[in-house]
């Protein structure tokens, strides 16, 4: 399974509940000064990213201790605003993240309601609206408006279907433009009440925990009380779309209901349990189901290799299983990453090589190896997968710099000879990925362009082509365009576009811009959040390099 892993906003190891810690936290909203202190047994977890919310843009507490939080200067107007706010008992033996609402301190869902529902006809539908209006974009879906949608489902008592996303993944894109324009999708998924979570909205990290993704996309299905049913990962073609809508229809029940089911040892429960658990990431569980249907499914070996990604003899016996298969590949890169024997790297290495090499120039061969691969946004560019993962696994066997840069070479080579029609523009973002991985700056521009010209509102073009104007040292281009990429931008994707922009200052000779600029960020508060320690040690070390004087 080739998705996107992310690097989870909130890292600290447990899930929201928001029962345990409710009513311990005392708020007081007073011109422009928000305070929360926590009642006693418990404590607030100073070094945790406790943020107040408002309008979308985050603040830093002024004064926080154990048992006190304050916020000031905060407007005296406002749409919407969430206090998050990370509490443990005081015997630790266990912690959360507590969601208030500003105005009323009262306990909130992750995502604050805005808007409510229409009660009656349809829902109204129209162009793509912002973040927080509690409209549906011309899908269908609200957009990163989870109270809304759930508040409706409730209502209504239908499931909610959570499309987990982010503007900058290639299988997101296929999705959204191939998929959720068909009549097809529209008709499947019409009892729904449908949500679109970005994964890069900082208030959107406590959903992205709750509900343990790690790829994306991901389109889960969850009752009114917010239990999961089931979920599909990475973009997939409408054919097992039509498979995995048709088996929520037959059994709506959620995972935790299944579980219960599945204890009567019934293959069929089981083989649809243990599938479940497989795409909601929980591999031991799914383990543990799988291997009690006789005879052995082929989603074993996926449950096996990912409940133990880091044992050398499951990965070698999955090898051993399917020499021949695309995903034997991904499975030899993470073997290589295991041994620190040069010999035996070179040697999964060279036979990974030559498998792909093998697949490659047949696409009788190439058919076959995927039989049991989910190939998802790689779906009729499954040349593209392996190209991918035969570069992947050269990188993984720790060759040098000019072999790695002839992998991906290659790679390119392959996506040339492609034919990738317009409509495909995932496709086409993951080839403009792989000119960039192999160093063709120019060619990657020239397509960067084309991209730009035929979707000019698309504000993952212009990022992508931010990165390449660093590349072909065209600094003030840079930070021209990163000026408009970071406006249209949000959450992880302006500190990344930012951290461009600041390359490219520093690379101009304007110290002061520089210093003013990379001062700016450092000084937000989204840098303090845990999965933001890379990005915020790249400002510091480029600070360094235009001190003040």
């Amino acid at each position: 399974m080739f998705i996107f892993i992310l690097n989870l906003i909130l890292s600290f190891g447990v899930s929201y509940a928001g029962t345990r810690t409710a009513g311990q936290v005392k708020t007081e909203l007073k011109e422009g000064v928000f305070t929360a202190t926590v009642k006693d047994g418990f404590h607030i977890n100073e070094k945790a990213p406790n943020l107040v919310t408002v309008d979308g843009t985050m603040i830093k507490a002024s004064k926080l201790t154990a048992r006190e939080a304050q916020f000031t200067g905060l407007p005296k107007t406002f749409k919407t605003g969430t206090v998050s706010l990370y509490v443990c008992d005081d015997a630790v033996t266990f912690c959360e993240t507590s969601v208030l609402d500003l105005k009323t301190g009262a306990e909130t869902l992750p995502v604050a309601a805005v808007a409510k529902p229409e009660k009656k006809g349809k829902r109204k539908k129209g162009k793509d609206e912002e973040a927080g209006k509690g409209k549906v974009n011309k899908h269908g879906f609200y957009e990163d408006e989870y109270a809304v949608a759930l508040a409706e489902a409730k209502a209504s008592k239908k499931l909610l279907l959570v499309d987990f996303s982010a503007r900058w993944c290639p299988g997101c894109v296929r999705l959204e433009m191939e998929t959720f324009p068909t009549e097809s999708f529209k008709k499947l998924t019409g009892d729904y009440i449908k949500v679109r979570v970005d994964v890069d909205r900082f208030e959107n990290s406590v959903l992205v925990e709750k509900y343990m993704i790690k790829g994306i996309p991901a389109l889960v299905v969850i009752t009114p009380e917010q239990e999961e049913v089931s979920r599909i990962i990475d973009y997939q073609p409408m054919d097992t779309m039509t498979q995995f809508f048709g088996s929520v229809a037959a059994d709506p029940v959620p995972i935790r209901e299944l579980s219960d089911k599945a204890r009567e040892k019934n293959p069929e429960v089981l083989l649809r349990l243990g599938k479940r658990l497989l795409s909601a990431g929980r591999y031991g569980e799914a383990l543990e189901a799988l291997k009690q249907i006789k005879p052995t499914p082929p989603e074993l070996l996926t449950a096996q290799v990912n409940a133990y990604p880091k044992d050398a003899k499951v990965l070698k016996a999955a090898i051993k299983e399917e020499p021949k298969s695309a995903r034997s590949l991904a499975w030899r890169a993470s073997l290589a990453g295991l041994t620190d024997r040069y010999e035996e790297k070179l040697k999964i290495r060279n036979e990974g090589v030559e498998l792909s090499d093998e697949l490659l120039a047949s696409p009788e061969k190439l058919k076959e190896s995927v039989k049991y691969e989910d190939v998802g946004e790689f779906a009729d560019f499954e040349a593209l997968l392996v190209a991918m993962s035969r570069a992947e696994l050269i990188e993984a066997s720790g060759a040098s710099g000019a072999e790695v840069d002839a992998a991906w070479k290659k790679t390119a080579q392959v996506v040339s000879g492609l034919s990738i029609p317009p409509k495909n523009l995932g496709v086409a973002m993951r080839q403009l990925i792989v000119l960039t991985k192999a160093k063709e700056y120019q060619p990657a521009d020239k397509l960067a362009r084309r991209l730009v010209k035929a979707d000019p509102k698309n504000p993952e073009l212009q990022r992508r082509r931010l990165r390449l104007l660093y590349e072909l040292k065209d600094f003030d281009g840079a930070v021209k365009l990163g000026k408009k990429v970071i406006a249209d931008s949000y959450g992880r994707n302006e500190i990344w576009a930012a951290e461009t922009v600041a390359k490219a200052y520093v690379q101009t000779g304007k110290k002061k811009e520089a210093r003013d600029f990379i001062d700016g960020y450092l000084s937000r508060a989204e840098m303090d959040w845990p999965n933001m320690k890379e990005s915020r040690k790249t400002f510091e070390e480029l600070r360094q390099k235009v001190p003040n004087g």
